[in-house]
């Protein structure tokens, strides 16, 4: 019985937001297929029209940065480990954050690229096809605010420092838009984040509690199981001194209408006294086992100084046979009555099935705890009966 509190475990809600961000990740690193060929395809029609427009030799450089990244996603997809731990989780999202970064990198490429300073309608053309990528990218790239927010920078910083440097006026006025529209992106991926780690966070919880709900009825299905059949083994222990009582006072009602002598008659109000009383103990330990079942004292942990719990309970025993050997400063940190009440059934178990010699109670120091032993001379437990001995109810000699 250590004396020490154990440690405090993490909160829940700690726990919780270590679950969201894990399906957070797992929902951004999801295998995208046919989305990929479909990109590839659309940014293959930008590269075609700017190379007949501008340079064939930068638009097939452009998409062929694309078509690594898009290979990179498509063929070699982030594993992210079945179950995670909080430096895991971190690393994987390190990791996520730099393949997130490579993939929007590469087609803000395009505003370098594709950046004609000769023609303006060919700037503006560009800065719109930025502008749609970066809304479609914003909530299709990723989940983890993060990486999205170092996606849509990169996309977006490249032809919006172009413009700015080398745009004609019209661009200029398109770049500063682009500014403005990157600063409200950079707020709205935040929002809709948030709102879709709640939703998961949400979700969790429902399924958390549907596995409460069903432990708590396998719990409950168990429990009947184990009262029906506690009160089987109880009905069984009840019957015999009840059937003892009986066999005892026909014996009697028959001695006396014989005209037995007293020695006989004494023999058979002894054998009815012993059958009373062990229906009495067994209704005894009915009423604390029911006591126990309803609750109806709350355990309270404290210091419980070990050396007067023990005497005291040796006191109890009677006899003189119990000998107690216990430091004087041996606390255990429990419930002070449901201590005693351990303690008390171990001794009358000794005394019960020792009939015999003394019973020692010993508290020996362990690392961290006290050993608290009951020694006895008695008949001991079978070893094959050992195994089952510590279940529910279970009585050694008892079959029911």
């Amino acid at each position: 019985m250590p004396t020490a509190e154990p440690s405090s475990p993490p909160t829940d809600a700690t726990a919780d937001r270590f679950l969201v961000e894990c399906e957070v990740l797992r929902l951004s690193t999801r295998p995208l297929g046919p989305i990929l060929a479909v990109q590839f395809l659309l940014n293959a029609g930008v590269a075609a029209i700017f190379g007949w427009l501008y340079s064939p030799l930068r638009a097939a450089l452009w998409l062929a940065g694309i078509a690594a990244v898009t290979v990179m996603r498509g063929f070699f997809p982030q594993r992210v480990p079945h179950t995670l731990t909080p430096a895991t989780l971190r690393h994987a999202q390190r990791v996520h954050t730099l393949r997130t970064g490579l993939w929007e990198a590469a087609h803000g490429l395009a505003g370098v690229l594709l950046f004609n300073t000769a023609n303006p309608m060919h700037q503006l053309l560009l800065g719109l096809i930025v502008m749609g990528m970066t809304l479609s990218s914003a909530f299709s790239v990723s989940f983890y605010t993060p990486a999205v927010r170092l996606a849509i920078t990169l996309l977006m910083v490249p032809v919006i420092a172009m413009g700015l440097a080398f745009g004609a006026p019209p661009m200029v006025a398109v770049a500063l838009l682009g500014l403005l529209l990157l600063a409200l992106m950079l707020k709205q991926v935040g929002s809709h984040n948030r709102q879709l780690e709640e939703n998961i966070g949400l979700r969790l919880n429902a399924h958390a509690l549907r596995e409460q709900a069903l432990a708590g009825l396998r719990d409950s299905q168990q429990a009947q199981a184990e009262r029906l059949r506690f009160f089987s083994a109880a009905n069984h222990d009840l019957r015999q001194p009840v059937m003892a009582i009986g066999l005892q006072t026909a014996v009697l009602r028959e001695q006396l209408d014989q005209g037995a002598s007293g020695a006989a008659v004494q023999g058979t109000v002894a054998a009815l006294a012993d059958a009373q009383a062990a229906l009495e103990t067994l209704t005894h330990q009915l009423l604390e086992i029911g006591r126990i079942e309803a609750a109806a004292e709350a355990l309270e942990r404290a210091a419980v100084p070990l050396a007067p719990l023990l005497a005291e309970v040796a006191r109890q025993a009677g006899g003189g046979r119990v000998l107690v050997r216990c430091p004087a400063g041996a606390r255990a940190w429990s419930d002070a009555v449901a201590l005693r009440r351990i303690l008390a059934n171990l001794v009358d178990n000794a005394v019960k099935f020792a009939p015999q010699g003394r019973i020692l109670v010993a508290v020996r120091r362990r690392p961290g705890a006290w050993r608290v032993e009951v020694r006895d001379g008695g008949i001991g437990i079978a070893p094959e009966a050992q195994a089952r001995v510590f279940g529910d109810f279970e009585q050694v000699g008892n079959v029911e």
